[in-house]
């Protein structure tokens, strides 16, 4: 542990000086307990502290009286003092938790299936990465875990165990972020598998994510919503059926239906292949068969033709020349350095904000039920800790590529990311219950909701 970050250190310092830190002193007394070992709620105790070593600076600036002058540098100088090993023991803790994720040497806890699904789930999202995948089905329950390692056998324990009885069937895969939806791809049928994975992130990290089942034989299911997998190529018939009606009733499809289906199956193995070959023209081939499909879902297959067209059109064109026509687009005029750099501080303060707004709210409820027995509040109060989770710092970490990218195309690629992490945010702001409800809660005023959405408007007006 950091020698100044004890309360032990801090007693010796501060004795005789009449400074009101009973909130650091707190803090400092839960870091002294935690263990080591255990880095989330280490790192958690590091950040906490941080937050009462800058409350407790702000408010010995402006005491009346002020202290001596003599006395309130050293003050000012053993706080950033004290801040400076924060910031060192919270990288170590990071990196630590890093080296043990890295070596799979975590502990069988059902942690993997919660708190630590979040931060994997965070960076499968940003379109990176792909994990292992681990899937427990009882019944319509589900549980999910990711690794960045391969899955051992013996983790399916702890699956049954979260599960909590019948005997699981397991199906393994991975996950990637695929068409702006967490998708596994697995090794048994899609078939109702989406909706089952979707409702157990849900329970597991109560985060409500977009998911995508790809199956062994190349059907999907998308959001568990009903109608089963659908092949790749049944773009018509799904947006044929009506939602709730039983399969012996499903209305049949246009006439325009079965032949675009049989159009756009005869095509795919095509797309694979150029893609597999290095096509240059294979990246826009998908796009143009997933716009199909969305043209076909609604009916409009005259547009879904026209789309094939243009399909085959780019699959026919020799890679050869395809590269060079590429190559002839004029440079993208990108953001100056300045601009992700203003941005990604913007941000930061941003969060710093709002977590206070939510640990204000936090005191707000817990004292307003104080000497009340209610045995969801714990539960309750810690549903706020899932906005931040929402708001991560996944939009950092791309400015912060962006402004250090090696050459334009780098640049282009995480500015890119950027801005969809920035909508992504957006739709947040809009869909998820919980946000929606912070600034008119009963217990305190807050603005939570308007200042992620006063930060976001102008975040979008510099990264277009």
């Amino acid at each position: 542990m950091a020698d100044k970050l004890t309360t032990a250190a801090w007693n010796a310092f501060a004795k005789k000086r009449e400074l009101d830190d009973d909130a650091l002193l707190k803090a400092l007394g839960r870091l002294d307990k935690t263990d080591e070992a255990r880095h989330d709620a280490l790192a958690a105790a590091i950040d906490e502290v941080s937050q009462q070593l800058r409350k407790l600076q702000a408010a010995t600036s402006k005491r009346k009286p002020p202290l001596p002058p003599k006395e309130a540098r050293e003050v000012a100088d053993r706080i950033d003092a004290m801040l400076a090993e924060a910031d060192t023991l919270l990288l170590e803790t990071r990196s630590a938790q890093k080296t043990a994720a890295d070596s799979g040497d975590e502990e069988e806890s059902p942690a993997l299936l919660t708190t630590k699904l979040i931060p994997l789930l965070r960076e499968v999202r940003k379109g990176q990465l792909q994990l292992p995948a681990l899937i427990g089905t009882v019944g319509k329950a589900a549980a999910v875990l990711l690794q960045r390692k391969p899955i051992a056998t013996t983790r399916r324990k702890l699956l049954s165990e979260f599960l909590g009885g019948g005997t699981p069937k397991y199906i393994t895969g991975h996950c990637v972020f695929e068409r702006n939806a967490l998708t596994f791809v697995v090794d048994t049928e899609a078939a109702g598998l989406a909706r089952k994975i979707a409702a157990a992130l849900l329970a597991q990290t109560e985060l409500r994510m977009k998911v995508r089942v790809r199956g062994a034989d190349g059907a999907e299911d998308e959001d568990g919503e009903d109608g089963g997998a659908q092949p790749a190529g049944d773009a018509g018939a799904a947006a044929a059926a009506p939602a709730d009606a039983p399969a012996a009733e499903t209305a049949p499809a246009p006439d325009g239906g079965p032949a675009f289906n049989a159009r756009l199956a005869a095509l795919l193995p095509k797309i694979k292949a150029a893609a597999t070959a290095g096509h240059p023209a294979a990246g826009d081939a998908k796009l143009k068969a997933s716009e199909a499909g969305t043209a076909a879902r609604g009916r409009d297959f005259v547009a879904a033709q026209a789309l094939l067209d243009e399909l085959e059109e780019l699959l026919a064109t020799p890679a050869a020349t395809a590269a060079p026509a590429a190559a002839a687009q004029p440079p993208r005029q990108l953001a100056p350095a300045v601009v992700y750099t203003q941005s990604r501080l913007a941000w930061g303060a941003t969060r710093k904000k709002v977590q206070a707004e939510l640990q204000k709210l936090e005191q707000a409820i817990v004292a307003e039920y104080q000497g009340i027995e209610v045995p969801e509040l714990s539960k309750g109060v810690r549903k706020l800790d899932t906005v931040l989770e929402l708001f991560d710092e996944s939009l950092q970490d791309a400015l912060d590529d962006a402004l250090n990218a090696p050459d334009p195309a780098a640049k282009a690629q995480h500015h890119d990311r950027a801005r969809d992490i920035i909508a992504r945010y957006r739709g947040y702001l809009d869909s998820d219950p919980l946000v929606q409800e912070l600034d008119g809660n009963p217990f305190v005023p807050v603005a939570v909701r308007a200042t992620l959405s006063a930060s976001l408007q102008t975040l979008a007006s510099k990264i277009v």
